[in-house]
């Protein structure tokens, strides 16, 4: 089942994949059990757990991971895992509040994240942006 949840930190709506329940209530216990601290709906990280609102539920499941890097970058961006950041043109310089800042060719830009539906993280940016900066060093 997909739990149809809000965030009571920044209201911002998402859905879980709750696995076999049948009730709100019983997703809202898996959902307050997840213990997580980084929201994948408002893109902010806490230092304790954020809470989520189970307000309905639907038949179905989650996307899977292919699905997922496939929508964000038909969407017009392009992501990189943690480890993928380091293999890549782009210098991370600091983070703030899970934000990297970032340096490529000399140009300094920020990445933003997300947590796909398996609750991996991947940074993103711009296609185009990205392009642009690249293409300056060739």
């Amino acid at each position: 089942m997909i739990a149809n949840v809000t965030c009571q930190k920044c209201g911002s709506k998402g859905k879980f994949d709750v696995g076999n329940v049948s009730t709100v209530e019983a997703a809202q216990d898996k959902v307050n059990g997840a213990h997580m601290q980084s929201c994948p709906f408002g893109n902010h990280v806490e230092l304790t757990d954020i809470h989520y609102v189970v307000e309905s539920l639907e038949e179905g499941s989650a996307m899977s991971e292919d699905e997922f890097v496939a929508k964000m970058e038909a969407d017009g961006y392009d992501l990189w895992t943690t480890d993928e950041l380091y293999e890549s043109p782009i210098e991370i310089t600091s983070f703030a509040y899970g934000l990297p800042m970032a340096n490529i060719n000399g140009q300094s830009v920020n990445l933003d994240f997300v947590t796909s539906p398996s609750g991996k993280r991947y940074y993103y940016m711009n296609h185009e942006e990205y392009e642009r900066l690249v293409a300056a060093s060739r």
